[in-house]
């Protein structure tokens, strides 16, 4: 068993991420959460139907912390073992499962799409950084190559994202970093064309990101 650090039955409804958007599984207390069922009970049966198909329930076993702060066992299946496990559940109880699966679905698309569209936007950022690297190498910066690495530290910072993380950001987290990263990339042209020292350009960068993570992240 993994261990997910969940820390209680609130939280059971997951958040599609790039990273699991090709992996779309429902953990059996979500399945309890929209089936109004005992979590322990659908644990049976998870495991009742793992048995009945030859399968090593540890495989899809995972590790969360209840509100008491003790750990507890859930279980992860993906759609087809998810739609046999309520094979046996009222008309209700299934209609409530398969709307979450097609809300999952587009939840999936969605992210990809903002993925692909944030990468785009990160690279005019990325030829517009360039363009203020060579300004400040030509203004006589030694260290102008930092600016790739000290503004996305910047960002980062500015919306709450840990380092190495976009790939598990939500699809709200993606839309506040392709807005963050397109005010980069006018602050850097807006600097560039009225011809401001470098590091005021850096400034502005800082000063606009942070205007509109005000707004982003409320």
């Amino acid at each position: 068993m993994t261990n997910r650090n969940s820390t209680q039955q609130s939280t059971a409804i997951q958040a599609i991420t790039f990273a699991n958007a090709d992996n779309l599984k429902m953990s059996s207390r979500e399945i309890a959460e929209l089936t109004n069922k005992r979590h322990d009970h659908v644990v049976r049966d998870i495991l009742k139907m793992l048995n009945s198909l030859d399968l090593d329930a540890p495989n899809f076993g995972d590790i969360y912390f209840d509100t008491q702060g003790r750990k507890q066992a859930e279980y992860h299946l993906n759609q087809e073992l998810t739609i046999t496990l309520i094979s046996g559940y009222s008309v209700k109880l299934r209609h409530a499962i398969v709307k979450r699966w097609m809300e999952l679905e587009k939840q999936a698309v969605a992210v990809k799409s903002l993925r692909l569209d944030g990468k785009e936007v990160r690279k005019l950022e990325t030829d517009s950084i360039k363009d203020l690297v060579e300004y400040a190498e030509a203004s006589g910066s030694k260290s102008a190559n930092m600016y790739y690495a000290n503004i996305t530290r910047m960002t980062n910072s500015i919306l709450g994202i840990e380092s190495g993380q976009r790939d598990n950001l939500t699809v709200k987290q993606l839309d506040q970093v392709r807005i963050a990263e397109t005010m980069v990339k006018m602050a850097i042209s807006d600097g560039l064309e009225q011809s401001i020292p470098y590091k005021e350009i850096y400034k502005l960068c800082k000063e606009r990101v942070s205007a509109i993570a005000k707004t982003l992240l409320n």
